[in-house]
């Protein structure tokens, strides 16, 4: 009915309703879900043929109540999507539609990386345990096999220069921090304030120096 619900479900027997939304405001219907790696965005295919991205957000600064959140568009297909899979190693997604056409995107830096099935339509499909290949089955039964190397699909000009929405912010950020001790990281790699402090101390430094 294209609602979204989240429910609470850390307390056994104490299971909670936090949000309930409509998600789209011209009333399509969801037809694929799935969660993102690290189970904190949720990716959302509809009848129009969208991916998109969602995450809880503090509607209040200093106020614990979230809300769901729409936060970034993917590939659209061209017709309804029929699943999708998330990556076991970063956050991109696979994407089925039902013209057997496959998207694989990555959900931070929202770059299309792939698109699969153009020859010959997909019916199933699935990540490779290591996360750099793609296993499907086409409409005649055949099964093929895509292996794709694309160490840094995070990187897009917007990740290095502009704002992006992080999971667990409130708000588009400019952000650096490049590792975390979490596989399911997600790489903050702005270079705008790396560039505006080196400005800001050269700036500075040279202030100073003048006699």
């Amino acid at each position: 009915n294209g609602y979204l619900l989240r429910w609470d479900l850390r307390e056994p027997g104490e299971i909670e309703l936090l949000d309930k939304q409509k998600a789209f405001a011209d009333n399509r219907a969801i037809t694929a879900i799935n969660l993102v790696f690290g189970d904190y965005s949720l990716a959302v295919g509809d009848e129009q043929g969208q991916v998109t991205t969602w995450f809880p957000v503090r509607e209040e600064k200093n106020k614990a109540a979230k809300r769901l959140t729409r936060i970034h568009d993917l590939s659209r297909h061209d017709g309804e999507v029929a699943a999708i899979m998330p990556s076991t190693r970063d956050k991109s997604v696979l994407s089925l539609g039902a013209d057997g056409i496959l998207h694989l995107d990555h959900m931070t830096s929202e770059r299309e990386l792939l698109t699969l099935g153009n020859h010959a339509p997909l019916t199933r499909f699935s990540f490779s345990t290591r996360g750099d290949s793609v296993i499907a089955l086409t409409e005649e039964d055949r099964l093929v096999v895509w292996k794709f190397d694309n160490p840094h699909p995070e990187i897009s000009f917007k990740t290095l220069f502009g704002k992006v929405w992080y999971e667990g912010y409130d708000e588009p950020a400019y952000a650096w921090q490049s590792s975390s001790a979490s596989d399911d990281f997600e790489p903050k790699l702005s270079l705008t304030p790396l560039i505006f402090g080196t400005l800001k101390g050269t700036f500075y430094a040279m202030l100073f120096a003048v006699p």
